[in-house]
């Protein structure tokens, strides 16, 4: 399987953001992609419980 393109410069993105954590709730999602409402979020990318790895989360705005 071929990683998706800018995968890696989201994860990144995203180390740089949250250095010492792995999962994100949905008020730091919505920081990092720039939308005001949690909500948003969830229509957004596939969360579980409101929380969302950093991994599945980079793989996801690959497809936004």
């Amino acid at each position: 399987m071929r990683e998706k393109a800018n995968y890696r410069d989201y994860i990144e993105q995203l180390n740089m953001y949250f250095p010492d954590k792995e999962v994100l709730n949905l008020n730091e999602v919505a920081t990092v992609l720039g939308v005001k409402s949690p909500s948003t979020v969830k229509r957004l990318v596939p969360c579980n419980k409101g929380r969302i790895t950093k991994v599945a989360l980079a793989h996801a705005m690959c497809d936004l």
